[in-house]
């Protein structure tokens, strides 16, 4: 699985966070990482910043349409200048927190992708 260093750097403050919160690591698994960059090209390609896409739907929507089977997946999606921006962005907002601390979610895959001089990120969580 071929990750971008924002991406693999992303991960690691997440799983670093979580592991501060006495919480299991997130394991990356390639049809989230598939869903993640589906969600963040289709931000980019439309102009929205929105958990609804108009074209996919919802996160769930996108991982049945790949075949993926789960009980419980989220998504954080965000526009920044950079990760650490991101992420403590990500931290400073209750609903976003409570997915990277999830204690429910053991799985994640994320997509990071460079824009007009920033970057989109889309992160998927899920329970299996």
């Amino acid at each position: 699985m071929n990750l971008t260093a924002d991406e693999k750097e992303f991960l690691e403050l997440v799983n670093v966070k979580r592991q501060e919160k006495g919480l299991h690591p997130l394991e990356v698994k390639p049809e989230l990482m598939k869903a993640a960059k589906i969600k963040c090209e289709d931000m980019i390609r439309y102009s929205y910043c929105e958990h609804f896409s108009p074209r996919l739907g919802r996160i769930g929507k996108i991982l049945r349409g790949l075949g993926y089977k789960f009980h419980l997946a989220a998504e954080n999606i965000g526009i920044g200048s950079n990760i650490h921006i991101l992420f403590s962005a990500f931290l400073s907002s209750s609903g976003h927190r409570n997915k990277i601390l999830g204690h429910r979610y053991y799985f994640t895959g994320v997509s990071i992708i460079p824009k007009r001089g920033g970057i989109r990120i889309a992160q998927v969580f899920s329970d299996v």
